[in-house]
């Protein structure tokens, strides 16, 4: 993206855009200095009035190719720089997502955790259910404080992965791998969820103890609303 926002290529660009137009008023000029006064007036043949029929459609025809390459350049341009300058609320430079198929592989989830943060080139190793951006969806209930349910999405996220992803935390901290009895009745909310029930960190929704608020990031496509997150704690053996 950062090649087509370049002046040589702008200049290109606009170069091309000019030739082109120069050529098709050239080409049109030279065709309408061949045609004679005198049988632009005289009645048409049945074949030359086919012919001019037959021009007819394929001059239309390339209209609409054209307004249609056009209109498909520019929601391109649109797409390109929306997807340049949408900030998803977290950061995945340098970061590697390994996903493990196998059930087997999930379950030494810790020895490849401590294999792989022994590495010098590595800072950091966590583990999730989906790591944003993720096409998956988690719908959860909640006890509500008077008995009524509470249906918001969640997403699971292991130690650490906050801070790895370097999303924003408001209030609270982390999750980390040590006190897990106390960080299972957990959980870490996003922004929009803290608005939605007026909380803040070391309150609770319904039965569960807010351990962090988050600042709000797309975990899904950057063309969906950001929706109330719950995001709950992952033990190494659910990694996947």
């Amino acid at each position: 993206m950062e090649l087509f926002l370049k002046a040589p290529y702008i200049v290109l660009l606009f170069s091309v855009v000019i030739a082109t137009g120069f050529l098709s008023g050239v080409y049109i000029s030279l065709y309408a200095s061949r045609l004679s006064p005198l049988a632009l007036f005289s009645p048409l043949s049945n074949s030359s009035r086919n012919k001019s029929i037959g021009k007819g459609v394929l001059i239309t025809i390339q209209f609409m190719v054209f307004v249609f390459l056009c209109s498909a350049t520019l929601l391109m341009e649109k797409q390109l720089l929306f997807s340049k300058n949408k900030k998803p609320g977290f950061d995945t430079n340098n970061v590697l997502v390994i996903r493990l198929d196998n059930q087997e592989v999930q379950k030494h989830f810790s020895v490849i955790k401590s294999s792989i943060e022994n590495n010098p080139h590595v800072s950091q190793v966590a583990g999730s259910d989906g790591t944003p951006p993720t096409q998956s969806f988690l719908s959860l209930t909640l006890d509500g404080k008077d008995g009524d349910d509470l249906k918001e999405e969640g997403l699971f996220m292991g130690p650490g992965l906050i801070s790895l992803l370097k999303i924003p935390i408001l209030q609270g901290s982390d999750y980390t791998t040590d006190n897990k009895e106390t960080e299972r009745s957990g959980l870490i909310i996003n922004q929009t969820a803290a608005k939605k029930y007026k909380v803040r960190a070391g309150e609770y929704i319904g039965s569960f103890f807010i351990r962090a608020v988050v600042a709000d990031f797309n975990a899904h496509s950057l063309h969906r609303f950001i929706m109330p997150l719950l995001l709950i704690r992952l033990s190494d053996e659910s990694v996947t």
